[in-house]
């Protein structure tokens, strides 16, 4: 597997999933992205954790046990100290009108499992960078990591090519692609 770039260094992301397998293969990628990683496996034990912590993005999962992902961003969207933070669904649902739906509910966007490991990182980065609040500090990352290029013109800055939205065609993969320790 290719390195993957130290995108979130000094971000802390909650990744919540039930299937061991998923919340593995989104904490290491995410760790060696440079992200702190907290992990919760339902909607529950993550609004548990979210008392100690105020993570810069959450990664939810739909289909869980005790509280599943839908339910986990509605607590969220009703309480003061979390509505303001971005939440992304992590499915295995990506039927049409699945994200329209999610966005509905309260979801920045969404990314289909199995995570691709070659993409999963660049895949979320392009959704954070399109949200003022994260996009801007994501963006002066992505400068801070590429070459200084000596162009002719500099008012334009170079921008993070972020897509304007990921589609399931852009993440599905099968399980091989995930990296080993």
């Amino acid at each position: 597997m290719s390195r993957i770039p130290q995108l979130l260094e000094g971000w802390t992301v909650l990744v919540v999933d039930d299937e061991e397998d998923s919340l593995d293969v989104a904490n290491r990628l995410l760790t060696k992205a440079g992200a702190v990683v907290l992990a919760a496996s339902n909607g529950q034990e993550a609004l548990s954790l979210l008392h100690g912590h105020k993570p810069d993005c959450i990664l939810s999962d739909l289909s869980m046990p005790e509280m599943d992902g839908w339910l986990l961003m509605h607590e969220l969207n009703t309480h003061r100290a979390t509505e303001s933070i971005p939440v992304i669904a992590l499915t295995a649902h990506a039927m049409p009108g699945d994200r329209q739906r999610a966005i509905e509910a309260g979801f920045i966007n969404y990314i289909t499992k199995p995570l691709d490991a070659r993409k999963f990182i660049m895949q979320l980065v392009a959704i954070l960078v399109d949200i003022p609040q994260t996009g801007e500090r994501l963006q002066a990352k992505v400068l801070q990591m590429q070459p200084d290029t000596q162009s002719e013109d500099k008012t334009e800055p170079n921008r993070f090519p972020a897509p304007q939205n990921v589609t399931s065609d852009d993440t599905n993969v099968s399980p091989a692609a995930n990296p080993s320790s």
